[in-house]
């Protein structure tokens, strides 16, 4: 089984708080018959012209190294469509689950229809599947 969105990534959004924290997690998941897991913080459209955050990075880094058996990790991320996505953010892999063409996205709360299947078509024309 494959868990296609978690905040395990530690300390870097309003999920684990630390590495311990996140192999605790994961030991249990895969206890309940989860072998990949896909670690997805949240980064909004609207700071991604800078990239990925490199916290992001060191701790994606930080949790392997503590995790030697376990599920296998993937990158990816929750992305706010608070403007439209970058077209420089279609080729970094580490914003596409599992460095695949998907995208997990998400809406501002006051997003209308209009603006919601607007950013969506944006995405497929960047040559992902929101």
């Amino acid at each position: 089984m494959i868990d296609l969105h978690s905040h395990l990534l530690p300390g870097v959004d309003d999920g684990s708080r630390s590495v311990e924290q996140s192999v605790g997690v994961l030991r249990v998941m895969v206890g309940a018959g989860i072998d990949a897991v896909c670690l997805t913080p949240h980064l909004a459209a609207s700071r991604l012209g800078a990239g990925v955050p490199p916290a992001h990075d060191a701790a994606f880094a930080q949790l392997l190294a503590a995790l030697p058996a376990g599920p296998r990790l993937y990158r990816g991320a929750e992305i706010m469509l608070d403007r439209p996505l970058p077209p420089e953010a279609s080729e970094d892999s580490r914003l596409r689950l599992g460095g695949t063409r998907h995208v997990l996205v998400e809406f501002p709360r006051l997003a209308t229809f209009p603006t919601i299947a607007q950013a969506l078509g944006h995405v497929r024309e960047l040559g992902l599947v929101p």
